[in-house]
């Protein structure tokens, strides 16, 4: 693939390597003299403020801080250091437990709304009028203690502020995972500002890939770095010793309302109703340090080479990294960002089939690389994307997310119809699927097979899918409306009429409705209920342009040959029924690389499912 270069912090791109901003675990990343350190919260510990239902049951004995309370249902609190602080460059390192003792991932026991933020923000009298600002700032309980819902007292909480949130929500409406109905996935994450889309903190990155589980009750080491263009996060289960690694870029200075100083803490909030088990839903924070912009941070790495470079190859290559003196290269092919867990670099990989390697190096005092990526595509197709015949043996190359699974060589986008795959019957379930690096859209031509099978229980009512290209986006570069990063290899939409790309249309007592799609995006959208197809950008509703087809029916269950071509102006899309042999043509006039944000994205396909149970199933894709 050629190089290239974009703007905002994203990918960049040097002799046929791609390189995604990364941070550091390896080295903290900042001096050695933190601003504060909490071993312990016993005390109750000078210089942090509990607000609204946080607290301690035995502050001179417990060593956490509870957040918030166990009863009763829809609490919310917030943990802030009270003086204001440099947050311009910064590391930060806490450790949280996420309890849902008695709560299992499917049924009437489950925790309907659980999380945890860690939140830096700058709120004042002006932009949280209600008086719940700075070292008192608190959201609701619906929303990890962050978000808004339009009719809570607090209003939109906290202004001037982003938030990384740990959530374990599953309700339908709060949820990025799934739905109050049939098994959930349980664990999320995702980067806000200002509280978050209205009503929901939606669209959100799945932590199923690094195989996190917030229903474990394990405590987790959370290492938080921003280079004052990169926010990045390690996050360590201390039991399994399983790691996960996210960046987002972002500018901070904006988000606090053009300042570097700001309050630093965290939210949580925990909703669950009377069926469910009375222990309720809570996190402890354990411990927290903090390295502010006036110490300083370490200089980073360089970032892993690869030789030979990146690119399609007809023959298997034999593939070395280089990396700089003393420091340590790790590396996956899982298509997911390594961190010190992965496997360490030690001599020579060969690489017999098209596979995607992201390596870093790591050295303890040092910040780390950032994160090298490299596609190999061992193929004479001529095709990045090469899956014609299926998806058995494609591990490392497409992430699922959500509801998504292979099996028996097909791509379940979402599983509803209990046909032997992993989730069962789910209604309002949202998945994913996305290939593992980057590819050049400038212009490009694209073969699926889709499938939408047998729906019921609603009939086909918000069940979809769409056909996606998209960049990690930032939130403050954003519309004012969009209050989230969004985008990446774990990207997740919302469910139901949002089809796992646009935002859940729902209506709120203040007169908005939520705002949580996947922006610097294009999707081609398939309603299955309403037999249409359109085009759509930037995570809007899927709905609302659509072309009704007269030659074919998606509701059929008939394989269905679909066709995408793009020559840098026109996006076309043939449709072709295999049974029938009906066939439709549609095409949109759009720039796409100036939507996503450059000449190379991810692509993959999204689905959800509302009342109507059903399968959207790929059976082949070629790009």
């Amino acid at each position: 693939m050629s190089s290239v270069v974009l703007s905002g912090g994203k990918i960049l791109g040097s002799g046929g390597n791609i390189f995604l901003e990364g941070f550091p675990s390896g080295g903290t990343g900042a001096g050695s003299n933190p601003v504060f350190s909490y071993g312990n919260f016993i005390g109750p510990p000078s210089g942090v403020r509990l607000a609204f239902e946080a607290f301690q049951p035995s502050p001179s004995t417990d060593t956490y801080i509870q957040l918030p309370g166990i009863t009763p249902s829809h609490q919310a609190g917030g943990v802030w250091y009270t003086t204001q602080i440099n947050v311009s460059t910064f590391t930060t390192t806490f450790n949280f437990t996420v309890n849902n003792a008695g709560f299992t991932t499917s049924g009437s026991q489950f925790a309907s709304i659980n999380g945890i933020t860690f939140c830096v923000q700058n709120s004042n009298s002006t932009t949280n009028p209600s008086g719940n600002y700075g070292d008192n700032a608190t959201g609701v309980s619906n929303l990890c203690g962050y978000g808004v819902d339009g009719s809570a007292p607090f209003g939109t909480v906290p202004g001037n502020s982003i938030a990384i949130k740990f959530d374990s929500t599953i309700g339908s409406q709060q949820s990025c995972n799934g739905g109050a109905r049939g098994t959930a996935l349980p664990s999320s994450i995702g980067l806000y500002i200002n509280g978050g889309p209205t009503q929901e903190l939606c669209s959100c990155n799945d932590l199923q890939p690094y195989g996190i589980n917030f229903y474990n009750n394990h405590s987790y080491t959370a290492t938080v770095t921003y280079d004052g263009t990169i926010l990045t996060l390690i996050l360590l289960d201390t039991t399994s010793n399983v790691q996960a690694r996210y960046t987002w870029p972002v500018n901070i200075y904006a988000a606090m309302g053009n300042s570097n100083l700001a309050y630093v803490g965290f939210t949580g909030g925990q909703v669950y109703t009377s069926t469910q088990v009375a222990n309720g839903a809570y996190q402890y924070l354990n411990s927290w340090s903090f390295h502010d912009g006036s110490v300083g941070t370490y200089s980073r790495l360089a970032s892993p080479i690869f030789s030979p470079a990146a690119g399609p190859y007809a023959s298997p290559q034999t593939v070395t990294i280089s990396g700089p003196s003393g420091a340590t290269i790790y590396y996956t092919t899982n298509g997911l960002l390594p961190t010190s867990a992965s496997t360490q670099y030690t001599g020579a990989i060969s690489v017999s089939s098209s596979t995607v390697i992201n390596a870093i190096a790591i050295q303890s005092g040092l910040t780390d690389s950032y994160v090298s990526l490299a596609n190999y595509i061992i193929t004479s197709s001529g095709n990045t994307i090469n899956f014609p015949s299926g998806f058995a043996g494609v591990s490392g190359l497409v992430i699922l997310t959500g509801y998504a699974y292979i099996s028996g060589g097909n791509l379940y986008v979402t599983d509803g119809t209990g046909t032997g795959g992993p989730f069962g019957n789910a209604g309002f379930a949202t998945g994913a699927a996305w290939y593992a690096a980057p590819v050049i859209i400038s212009t490009f031509s694209s073969n699926a097979t889709l499938q939408f099978v047998s729906s019921h229980n609603g009939g086909q009512n918000d069940v979809g899918m769409t056909f996606c290209i998209q960049n990690q986006s930032s939130p403050v570069s954003s519309p004012g409306s969009y209050l989230a990063a969004t985008g990446g290899i774990t990207a997740l939409g919302p469910c139901a009429g949002s089809f796992g790309y646009g935002p859940n249309t729902i209506a709120i007592s203040d007169g908005t409705s939520a705002t949580g799609g996947l922006l610097n995006s294009v999707a081609i959208s398939f309603n299955v209920e309403l037999n249409s197809v359109g085009m759509y950008t930037n995570g809007v509703i899927p709905t609302g342009s659509d072309t009704t087809l007269s030659t074919l029916t998606l509701s059929s269950g008939n394989p269905i040959t679909s066709a995408f071509s793009y020559n840098g102006t026109t996006l076309q899309l043939v449709l072709t029924d295999t049974i029938t042999l009906g066939s439709q043509t549609l095409s949109w006039s759009v720039n796409i690389p100036s939507i996503v944000g450059g000449n190379t994205a991810y692509v993959g396909f999204t689905a959800s499912n509302g009342f109507g149970y059903a399968n959207q199933v790929v059976s082949a894709w070629t790009f």
